[in-house]
């Protein structure tokens, strides 16, 4: 299992279009094979800063997915607001607390 973090700046007039995306997004993501869930994250010391972070059950899966042409029109919506970023990583899930 991976997990998908997203972290962007976008300017203080846009975060409104920022979560609107988000939300036009999500139906997109949530429709691909591997995909568990997305949560959009904002900073609580500076509202202009994000992060997106999901659980996928493969790499594979998650490239597949954001090839999509559908969620590459709205990754290009986020790219056109965005600041600073956006940086993505992928980090492989190496443990959970929720059998501890």
């Amino acid at each position: 299992m991976i997990a998908f973090v997203v972290t962007a700046r976008v300017a203080a007039d846009k975060t409104e279009e920022w979560e609107s995306n988000w939300k036009r997004n999500a139906p997109i993501m949530k429709a691909n094979t591997g995909h568990h869930f997305r949560h959009l994250l904002r900073s609580t010391e500076d509202e202009t800063q994000y992060m997106i972070y999901g659980l996928w059950d493969s790499e594979e899966q998650l490239r597949a997915a954001l090839a999509n042409s559908k969620a590459q029109a709205t990754i290009t919506a986020f790219q056109e607001i965005t600041t600073e970023g956006p940086d993505r990583v992928v980090y492989e899930l190496v443990e959970t607390d929720e059998n501890l």
